[in-house]
């Protein structure tokens, strides 16, 4: 039987992505995709009306891509993950319009708010990181799932969940970093840079979860975020913030500005006064981690030309000693796997969320617009399936219900009245 959260209208996604540690410690963190999306499409087939933003159309050009490019697939293998992440992309693709929906029923502060509890459950994870290590356990679906699927290793990743990887820096010692409740370091990385947006909005203005609670986990993640030695991270928070500043100061927003500096300012202070300042340093000279992408993304390009139009369906091994092309950065995975027109499909659906969010009435829809913008600067870098793209869909679902003027009336018009003391 179903549980009354899930069979409930609207609350779909706040239980997909407020629960998701769960998820990842049951061993579902792939598999509860599908699953979800299932669901919701019975929730919309039952809807009166479907609430579908016009560019959606791009995503649905992108999933014909990603369907021609099976037909590339060489290995039985392949055909599985192919399957896992083609329902992935159909799933996750059905939030924005779910949220938009059923935004009468379940109120976009719950969407909202889920988000930032999954912030606070990553900062929670890169602590368990950091003092368990790389410690992992059985997940309950690994004692149920044949032995030949967890020979593959991702599979085996995925159903044995572990905090942190220990990775050997700068050939002389050892760093623990952080992934939990993730599979992956760079996936961790990739969802807190994307995160971070909703846990600032909510230590401002208490619109999703509590202000103290949000402000709490917003200083308690300075300590993973920079142990974790994850560039990409670091280069998200930054380019999220001067965006927000910008974006900010065009509209003479100036309480966020001042805001932005003064967090900026108090953690340039935290970071030169302590010693980690000079293991950041360290990492910042190192080059091996900046050539070996250098190299993959060169591998990957190179072999393009043998399927340009779409792709190869998956990664594959080009280069001994390099990781799978098509891999570490979202911008690598679409143009290798699903080729240029798949690409294209893909970045303009992307486009087409940013630009529908640039007029914001509210805060709620800057910071919702700055998750879109921060997507687009990691796309070289970062990959994001499944779990970080949910994230980006919530930013524009909520985003678009800001720019239509359709959040709840009382919390709009509180945001509305802190615009405009600020803007006096």
């Amino acid at each position: 039987m179903i549980p009354t959260m899930f069979r409930q209208r609207g609350m779909l996604t706040p239980a997909l992505i407020g629960l998701f540690p769960l998820w990842w410690a049951m061993g579902l963190s792939e598999l509860i995709w599908p699953a979800f999306g299932l669901l919701m499409i019975g929730s919309l087939l039952q809807s009166q009306s479907v609430a579908i933003p016009r560019f959606a159309m791009a995503w649905v050009v992108f999933l014909l891509f990603v369907a021609a490019s099976g037909f590339m697939l060489e290995e039985q293998q392949d055909v599985y993950s192919w399957v896992i992440r083609f329902s992935q992309y159909v799933s996750v693709g059905l939030i924005v319009p779910y949220v938009l929906t059923h935004r009468d029923r379940t109120p976009a502060r719950v969407v909202f708010g889920s988000v930032t509890a999954l912030f606070i459950a990553s900062v929670v994870g890169g602590y368990l990181g950091l003092l368990l290590g790389d410690f992992s356990f059985r997940s309950p679906l690994a004692y149920v799932l044949p032995g030949g699927f967890q020979a593959n290793s991702f599979v085996r990743d995925v159903v044995n969940p572990s905090f942190a990887d220990i990775e050997r820096f700068l050939g002389r010692f050892e760093v623990t970093r952080p992934k939990a409740p993730f599979t992956y370091t760079n996936g961790w990385g990739a969802a807190m840079g994307l995160l971070f947006p909703f846990a600032v909005h909510d230590a401002l203005t208490g619109f999703g979860l509590s202000r103290k609670i949000a402000r709490v986990a917003l200083v308690a993640s300075v300590v993973p975020i920079m142990l974790s030695l994850n560039q990409g991270l670091w280069i998200s928070i930054a380019a999220g913030a001067g965006y927000a500043a910008l974006r900010a100061a065009g509209r003479g927003d100036s309480r966020v500005v001042l805001q932005l500096m003064g967090v900026g300012l108090i953690a340039t202070i935290a970071l030169t006064a302590t010693p980690l300042s000079n293991t950041i340093q360290s990492d910042l000279q190192n080059p091996n981690a900046t050539e070996d992408r250098f190299e993959l993304y060169e591998a990957t390009l190179s072999e393009l030309p043998n399927s340009p139009i779409i792709g190869f369906g998956g990664p594959r091994e080009v280069r001994e000693g390099l990781p799978p092309a098509g891999t570490h950065g979202q911008l690598w995975i679409v143009l290798f796997s699903h080729g240029a027109g798949g690409a294209l499909a893909y970045f303009a659906f992307i486009a087409g969320m940013f630009w529908s969010t640039r007029r914001y009435r509210t805060n709620v829809g800057l910071w919702c617009h700055v998750v879109i913008f921060v997507s687009l600067a990691q796309a070289p870098f970062y990959g994001h399936t499944p779990q970080q793209l949910a994230i980006i869909m919530v930013a524009a679902a909520v985003g678009l219900l800001d720019v239509g003027g359709l959040l709840e009336p009382k919390r709009a018009s509180a945001e509305r009245q802190l615009d405009s003391s600020a803007a006096a």
